[in-house]
């Protein structure tokens, strides 16, 4: 599509207790910062991935990955080890019963058009933190 650029996403999941913070209210602005460990194993495992598409598991998240009724996790990973320390698994593939494929994602891609994405990206734009906001 012409005008439309690219998106690559690189998903990092953790696990753990977080906190959110509410920073501002004056001046009409205002920020909600989220902190703790959860969101350091989610950004840990981010870093760990080497190009966009890929999902990143720190070990706190992974070992609640659910089996189905073959006792197989619902995807597999393979262990990485990240350069400060830490234990990560970088998903491979999906494997349990019931799990949608990525043919799904190709499915809901096909969907989104230009002037869909015009319509929503006021709305988009309200989830962005207002310090970024001159950048886009």
């Amino acid at each position: 599509m012409e005008g439309v650029s690219s998106l690559s996403v690189k998903i990092g999941i953790g696990y753990g207790k977080c906190a959110l913070l509410y920073v501002g209210g004056v001046f009409k602005r205002s920020e909600f910062f989220t902190v703790g460990e959860s969101l350091t194993l989610a950004l840990g495992s981010e870093e760990c991935a080497t190009a966009g598409g890929q999902i990143i598991v720190a070990e706190a998240a992974y070992k609640y990955v659910p089996t189905d009724s073959k006792n197989r996790k619902y995807y597999e990973g393979t262990e990485i080890i990240a350069k400060g320390g830490g234990k990560f698994y970088k998903i491979e593939g999906l494997t349990g019963e019931g799990v949608k494929t990525r043919s799904d994602a190709l499915l809901l891609r096909s969907q989104i058009t230009a002037d869909r994405f015009t319509r929503i990206q006021d709305q988009l734009r309200g989830c962005v933190p207002a310090a970024i906001l001159p950048y886009l």
